[in-house]
């Protein structure tokens, strides 16, 4: 506790000084650094404008922001009793916690700082467990502002429970992990993301049968963010070697260090966006899994490839993704994919709300409501 108030005193922290000047009338704030929450804030107005009354999103964090030094008192207090009562229900800490509470306690100061001067009826947050986000969100609700919660990425059961009085998951899974959690407040809905058309089942079979008939094929890694070197550099220099593979591409986690550095010298193409045609993938645990079924891509998971739990997301246990075998990668492995999944179809629509399966299209025009009464009742 002695350590966590050291901090306090000690840190600088960010806030945002032209959030009022910038704020669209009847406009939502936000907080959100990636490019993926960055993205849900989109969605959000667009969602929004589907159900009638688009609300234009501000990004506190794409505006200048100001350096205070300062802690308020009575602030200073309430954080206290707060992290002194969660302190209570722990029999130890690990560092990177502590590292996380540091870091809630000093963006519960930037939050109090940007908000108390910009109101909106609505705070919007992609992230529900990182320090900054849930100091912001808290900010916001103790303002007596609406919370908004847009899910960026899969999740697991390990997350907390929803509190928020909106909450926009991506797909049935994330409802059913959620649920099992704990409590949900508010309001909880899932919305496609690609509402243009719908994901065809036939559509994604013929993608799927043409890569695992295929002789040659374009294959690409995506490593978590904490990811193993020596075996992402082993698996390329296996592939790029391999028969049939006709080019090998990285995808990096967007926050992962060292990519660069790891493939120095080795005959492979890293790339920030992943391809829109569909490929043969090689994950570790990533999220990125759901978005590589969606493109039709053959998926095969590399438990060696990072530290993490094995099948972290589930994808594996429902049938959706096959084990890369352990060694070298085998010549020709991706022919020994599943062509067939009728079988699985329906379970692929539990993690891609775009497929068309009639469980999705019965959340349609619920989520739709859902979304309509809450923009109704933050306009009042």
């Amino acid at each position: 506790m002695e350590e966590f108030l050291r901090h306090l005193d000690g840190s600088r922290f960010r806030w945002y000084a032209t959030a009022q000047e910038e704020l669209t009338p009847g406009g939502a704030l936000a907080y959100g650094f990636t490019a993926n929450n960055r993205r849900e804030f989109t969605f959000f107005e667009e969602l929004t404008r589907r159900a009638g009354t688009r609300i234009p999103v501000l990004n506190v964090c794409d505006l200048q922001r100001s350096i205070g030094t300062r802690v308020d008192t009575r602030l200073r207090l309430v954080l206290e009793d707060v992290v002194r009562e969660f302190l209570r229900t722990r029999t130890r800490i690990r560092p990177g916690l502590f590292a996380h509470l540091c870091t809630f306690g000093t963006s519960v100061q930037g939050a109090v700082a940007t908000l108390e001067r910009a109101r909106s009826a609505v705070f919007v947050v992609a992230n529900d467990h990182s320090p900054a986000p849930v100091a912001y969100t808290s900010v916001a609700r103790a303002l007596g502002m609406k919370t908004a919660y847009v899910q960026h990425a899969e999740v697991t059961g390990i997350f907390p429970p929803l509190d928020f009085d909106l909450s926009i998951l991506r797909n049935l899974r994330s409802a059913e992990i959620y649920t099992s959690v704990g409590p949900v407040a508010g309001e909880m809905v899932v919305a496609r993301r690609q509402w243009e058309h719908w994901l065809s089942v036939d559509t994604l079979r013929r993608r799927r049968e043409r890569l695992a008939r295929a002789a040659e094929v374009r294959v690409g890694l995506y490593p978590s963010r904490v990811f193993n070197a020596d075996r992402l550099r082993s698996l390329v220099d296996a592939l790029a070697a391999s028969p049939g593979v006709t080019s090998v591409h990285v995808k990096p986690h967007p926050r992962a260090e060292g990519v660069d550095s790891a493939l120095e010298g080795v005959d492979c193409e890293v790339i920030s966006e992943m391809p829109d045609t569909p490929h043969v993938a090689i994950c570790g645990t990533s999220s990125v899994v759901s978005e590589l079924l969606a493109h039709g891509a053959l998926v095969f998971l590399d438990r060696m490839l990072d530290d993490l739990s094995a099948d972290y997301y589930g994808f594996s246990q429902a049938g959706l993704v096959r084990l890369l075998p352990s060694g070298r990668c085998p010549d020709f492995f991706w022919k020994t994919a599943a062509t067939a999944l009728d079988h699985r179809w329906n379970d692929l629509g539990r993690y891609l709300a775009q497929l068309d399966v009639p469980a999705n299209r019965d959340l349609e025009e619920s989520a739709l409501a859902s979304v309509r009464d809450f923009t109704t009742r933050i306009a009042r």
